[in-house]
């Protein structure tokens, strides 16, 4: 699955050179070294989102804090009307035991392109599921 997530993905991104690049300098400048990172929403489904939707999935809750200050200070250079959400892999096992509640897990599971980590992501929802 996550090798069909890489083509999907690497397809979307030649298209959108900017989001290319994004990723780029997510990849490259994140200090977290184990994440993963998706766009969702209305960002995979349309060809003119309103917005951007990025969500970073990083492993511990107690670093989401300094996590969305290191991803703002990457995103801020860019011109993009970007959402960002960090969470934690204890927020997904969460999310996903509320599969009939409202929540940014059960969007993405919807529509989502995996831009980084796409392995990592299908073990965090193989885990959750359990």
């Amino acid at each position: 699955m996550a090798y069909f997530e890489h083509l999907k993905s690497k397809e979307f991104l030649k298209r959108q050179k900017i989001l290319s690049l994004l990723r780029e300098d997510i990849i490259e400048k994140y200090p977290y070294g184990y994440f993963v990172l998706l766009l969702f929403g209305s960002t995979v489904a349309s060809e003119k989102p309103r917005d951007i939707d990025l969500l970073l999935i990083i492993e511990k809750t107690e670093d989401i804090e300094p996590a969305e200050k290191a991803l703002y200070n990457i995103t801020r250079n860019y011109t993009l009307d970007l959402h960002t959400i960090v969470i934690s892999f204890e927020s997904i096992f969460e999310m996903l035991g509320s599969r009939d509640e409202k929540n940014v897990i059960n969007e993405v599971l919807n529509k989502h392109l995996i831009l980084y980590g796409g392995e990592l992501f299908y073990k965090l929802l193989k885990k959750g599921r359990k």
